[in-house]
């Protein structure tokens, strides 16, 4: 599912509204998940998301870049390679 955005002139998805990466236009209605209302703060914790246009670098595997963003994202004190391997 998309929608045409005006203010930008391009179209956004479905995932950019759940994700909480809209910034424009109107956002209406609720955003549910398996029932229950979504929490930012919860989806955060337990969901990564690139938009289209986040430069990623090429010279890095899938598994390097995994790991790079869980050193980025994930405290200190969490066993990131427990979280990527399970």
């Amino acid at each position: 599912m998309s929608e045409s955005d005006p203010s930008r002139g391009r179209e956004m998805s479905c995932l950019d509204v759940i994700a909480g990466y809209k910034t424009g236009g109107v956002i209406t209605g609720d955003i549910m998940i398996d029932g229950f209302a979504k929490e930012d703060a919860t989806w955060k914790a337990m969901n990564g998301y690139a938009e289209q246009q986040d430069i990623l670098n090429p010279y890095m595997s899938v598994l390097e870049t995994i790991k790079f963003t869980a050193d980025c994202r994930l405290p200190s004190h969490v066993d990131k390679n427990a979280i990527i391997n399970s």
